[in-house]
């Protein structure tokens, strides 16, 4: 392990931050993940032994509020995987219960970085800070697209990752060079899960196939694979041309009727949707479950995106999201969170 480089991946127990690591133990780093509870961390290492060689994963405890924490986190790292961050299915009462872990977690992580001198780090945003930019594009967002986290179209989420990567932009060019940032910005992120506890990522698919949503909103994503998404963390590590640069990581917009017919050609006998919400009933519903108020923005809006940048500097390019869509219901029955 002396001689092979090691990256601090935050957040592992994570959809995405899993993935990284899988892929980061197959290709010979070593890998510190960090847990808020080392107790988790068997559990974690016995999920990665099914994909990869574990013997070069450690792990360390760390909260995103603790800066502490993170000062022993990343001290003998080479760089940082910052994947970290809170997200929640429901809409929380106030806003900065995501807004400032989100924030002063990245600061925690940026600042131990810098103190422990590891220069390279890689950030998991999000396609929501590029895609509620007042300025709409003709054809896609790209990079050079923002978000003004006090939109109203803004959720806490959305703004929790907006206001984060503005810290961390801001860090890097006051860091004068210590700070080498890349951010990595993913649309909705399916394919493999790798347990019970899947987190938020496959709920739409999983809702989609259980019967929770007896109609469909007429709104859509950009999608993307997970195994995608890792890979360009490590290519983004591994390139210098990433250096101070940000990422569209997603592949096509579709619209959750689209998705639905993916999944109902494979699964006929699944309780699939056929038919979409009319907009009127969403806005109306909106008033008495505060849940609903989140998607008034999307409705018939499409925030199609352009991957022409990863492509260019990293060679990247995503599979195509039927394969997503599908291997994400496989391990869903898999794992038994979909019953056939």
């Amino acid at each position: 392990m002396a001689d092979k480089k090691l990256i601090l991946v935050t957040g592992a127990s994570g959809f995405i931050a899993s993935h990284i690591i899988i892929q980061l133990l197959e290709k010979g780093y070593a890998v510190r993940g960090t847990v808020r509870k080392l107790s988790r961390a068997e559990s974690i290492r016995a999920i990665i032994a099914k994909h990869a060689p574990v013997d070069d994963l450690t792990f360390a405890e760390a909260e995103l509020m603790d800066a502490a924490s993170w000062q022993a986190a990343v001290a003998g790292c080479d760089g940082v995987m910052h994947v970290a961050s809170p997200i929640s299915t429901n809409l929380p009462k106030d806003r900065n219960e995501m807004i400032i872990p989100a924030k002063e977690g990245t600061r925690n992580v940026l600042q131990a970085a810098m103190d422990k001198g590891v220069e390279r780090v890689i950030i998991t945003s999000s396609m929501a800070t590029i895609q509620y930019d007042q300025k709409a594009p003709e054809q896609a967002y790209t990079e050079d697209h923002h978000t003004d986290p006090e939109s109203p179209e803004a959720s806490a989420y959305v703004s929790s990752k907006t206001y984060a990567e503005q810290l961390a932009w801001e860090m890097a060019k006051e860091s004068g060079g210590k700070l080498k940032v890349t951010t990595i910005h993913p649309g909705l992120v399916l394919g493999p899960v790798l347990e019970k506890d899947y987190g938020t990522s496959a709920e739409v698919v999983k809702r989609l196939m259980d019967g929770s949503f007896p109609m469909m909103p007429k709104m859509g994503m950009t999608m993307v694979d997970v195994r995608d998404t890792a890979a360009m963390h490590l290519l983004a590590l591994e390139n210098d041309a990433s250096v101070g640069e940000r990422f569209v990581c997603s592949g096509p917009f579709l619209q959750f009727g689209e998705l639905a017919a993916v999944l109902r050609k494979q699964y006929p006998k699944a309780k699939i949707p056929t038919r979409n919400m009319p907009n009127w009933f969403v806005r109306i519903f909106s008033l008495v479950m505060p849940e609903l108020k989140q998607l008034l923005p999307e409705l018939d809006v499409d925030r199609s995106v352009s991957w022409k940048k990863a492509k260019s500097i990293l060679g990247w390019e995503p599979r195509p999201v039927e394969e997503s869509i599908l291997t994400t219901a496989e391990t869903l029955y898999k794992f038994e969170i979909l019953k056939k």
